[in-house]
């Protein structure tokens, strides 16, 4: 009905009401969009990128990625849809963040996502797929074929999360190598691929697809291929579908294949990640499991199944399996970062941080690992460490903001504030919608006596998104500055939702000042605030 105004209206009703609420970010995008404020639409979709929880609707997530990617890299945002699935497909790069050499058919790009499969869903950040023998065919026994020693890793990362100290959900839950990964165990770089934004969506006709599956399998190039060129086809096919995200029809294809090769590890690889991917992580760790009955050695395997129990909160059995990965492949980057993030996620700052020197020892171009090992030194209080780590990062990546964030911070924690304003700008000149840039310097103008800064930078990032802590600083400065009223209501907006948080005795102490001051000032003491208050706080 192109009501775009209205859609708008409703869109920002919603998100008041629910501020996790995906669909209406991805629509005001749209509207926004429609009305040719093109960076209006690109901050609502990198606001709802940023929000993740485990309940959450994956596909939604995927398309807002999408629509982000569709609109940094077109001088205006892509064209107006009422489906997510509408979405423009995103253009492929290579590691170096270069467009590879593609053939008009687009074959080469189907080849390489036939190969292996790596899609993002908080921890699930980089799975790559094997695949299942056969039951009344002489197919190898299940065992995966990983050939650890000879893979050749990608080295470097390309996205970066919304959260941690600079990420809430942050880049924690953000694999090393980036959103989507597509790669090989070959060394041939025409097949070590990286997707920008979101799953690429097929494009190719159905005998283009199976031409692309035929060939990767007659190649031998099918991670976890048993071997047998039929096999192994269907299994690339599998990895296409949910390559490109299909993952209902990779499923379907992986529980065929089962029903004939019911020992084939790569199937139950890919349908696990599938599953994870559609949020099902339960059924993921089913399948992960099945694989390792049958190859106890497979570190695809170990790796996702803790990847899948860190995102549903096993925090411990999810470094059960990290640790069994490690000590099967000892050059695998990847997974020290994985069970760095989740010793990260349990404050265990001293081997997270081991684990993130390992990854960076092993791919030294790993920026993501950089980025964690300054968190980490900063967490330990040795931030003058930290700055060198973060450093790394930005050298890595001139563009990743949340390393520039962390770097800012890590100058405020060593009481550096005008160094640490500075890189927090640097920050926000990247992505001026960046919510957590505004809040660290805030916090760094706040510790310098800059209030009135302090006030405005936590203003602009509540103009971005809700945010709890902002809201409840930006009360503290205006408590600070005199306005009690306004502060009061901060507070009261925060005890709505949280009726036990400190807020109420910033409220108390911000009204019993408002209410005394007529008191003269050489009789006023703030400690004689009511017995009640005090009993309530301690």
């Amino acid at each position: 009905m192109e009501l775009f105004r209205r859609c708008l209206t409703d869109c920002n009703e919603a998100i008041k009401y629910d501020q996790h609420c995906l669909r209406a970010y991805l629509r005001k995008g749209y509207a926004l969009n429609a009305l040719n404020k093109h960076k209006d639409a690109l901050a609502a979709w990198n606001t709802g990128a940023s929000i993740t929880y485990p309940e959450m609707d994956v596909q939604l997530h995927l398309a807002i990625k999408t629509a982000v990617a569709a609109a940094q890299q077109q001088p205006q945002a892509p064209p107006v849809q009422h489906q997510p699935s509408a979405l423009p497909p995103q253009p492929i790069k290579s590691l170096d963040g270069s467009q590879p050499d593609a053939r008009a058919d687009g074959s080469d790009r189907a080849e390489a996502a036939a190969t292996g499969v790596v899609s993002s869903l908080g921890y699930i950040e980089s799975l790559t797929l094997s695949q299942p023998p056969n039951s009344q065919q002489p197919v190898p026994t299940a065992k995966s074929n990983n050939n650890h020693n000879n893979n050749s890793k990608p080295a470097t990362a390309t996205t970066a999360t919304k959260a941690g100290p600079a990420s809430a959900v942050p880049e924690s839950l953000m694999s090393s190598k980036g959103s989507n990964t597509l790669t090989s165990h070959k060394s041939d770089d025409d097949f070590r691929l990286i997707a920008a934004g979101g799953p690429a969506k097929s494009t190719g006709s159905a005998a283009d697809v199976a031409a692309a599956s035929a060939a990767v399998a007659a190649r031998g190039l099918v991670q976890h291929g048993v071997g047998q060129v039929g096999v192994d086809e269907k299994i690339a096919l599998g990895y296409l579908q949910v390559n490109t995200g299909n993952y209902k029809e990779g499923i379907a294809l992986f529980d065929q294949l089962l029903k004939q090769h019911p020992r084939v590890v790569a199937a139950y690889l890919g349908r696990g990640t599938a599953y994870a991917l559609l949020g099902s992580l339960e059924k993921a760790v089913a399948n992960f499991t099945l694989a390792l009955e049958i190859d106890k050695t497979c570190v695809d395997a170990w790796k996702r199944r803790g990847q899948s129990r860190a995102a549903l909160g096993d925090d411990a059995e999810a470094l059960v399996d990290l640790t069994q990965a490690a000590e099967i492949d000892t050059d695998d980057y990847e997974v020290f970062h994985q069970r760095g993030l989740v010793y990260y996620k349990v404050r265990n700052y001293r081997r997270a941080m081991s684990d993130f020197k390992k990854s960076v020892g092993l791919a030294p171009a790993n920026k993501m690992s950089w980025n964690h090992l300054g968190l980490c030194l900063t967490a330990l209080g040795r931030a003058s460490q930290a700055l060198k780590a973060h450093l790394k990062a930005t050298k890595l990546d001139p563009d990743f903001k949340e390393a520039w964030a962390n770097l800012g911070q890590a100058h405020k924690e060593l009481g550096q504030t005008e160094r640490a304003e500075h890189f927090l700008t640097k920050a926000l000149r990247i992505d001026p919608s960046y919510i957590h840039a505004y809040h660290f310097r805030g916090g760094a103008r706040f510790a310098a006596g800059d209030h009135r800064g302090a006030l405005n930078d936590w203003e602009a990032a509540l103009q971005i998104a809700p945010n709890q802590e902002c809201l409840q600083m930006r009360g503290i400065v205006r408590h600070g500055l005199g306005m009690h009223r306004v502060a009061v209501k901060d507070y009261t907006i925060i005890l709505a939702s949280l009726p036990t948080h400190v807020a109420w005795y910033n409220k108390e102490v911000a009204l019993y000042s408002h209410h005394h001051l007529d008191v003269p000032i050489n009789t006023f003491n703030i400690d004689r605030v009511s017995a009640v208050l005090k009993c309530r706080f301690s």
